[in-house]
């Protein structure tokens, strides 16, 4: 079975957005992800684990990182957390993420590009 090659892409508008390149690539491959999930806008969401992001980001970085990364995101309002688990743990194996592509798209129009 051939395994499609995983790419990686660091966008400079998505460098200065974020602050740094590992940022940059993390959320623009949750843009691939969150694009990809479903042709439904309103049923449109992402679940993914800091340790599979890290992973297919071929960025060097923990899943800590990535944890603090998202917590950026959040407070950014590049992403929308939903807590719709019953637990802590649960919030934990099975985030669900919205992108909001717009929000983004419009900062790095204010940015210049």
């Amino acid at each position: 079975m051939n395994k499609t090659p995983k790419r990686t892409i660091i966008k400079e508008e998505f460098v200065k957005l974020t602050g740094d390149y590992k940022s940059g690539v993390v959320l623009d491959k949750m843009i691939d992800w969150y694009e990809e999930s479903t042709d439904e806008p309103l049923d449109r969401a992402i679940t993914i684990t800091a340790q599979e992001m890290s992973g297919d980001t071929m960025v060097p970085v923990t899943t800590r990182e990535i944890n603090a990364m998202v917590r950026s995101f959040v407070k950014s309002e590049y992403i929308t957390f939903l807590d719709d688990s019953d637990t802590y743990e649960d919030a934990l194996n099975k985030p669900l993420y919205i992108v909001n592509v717009g929000f983004i798209e419009q900062k790095i129009k204010e940015l210049g590009y």
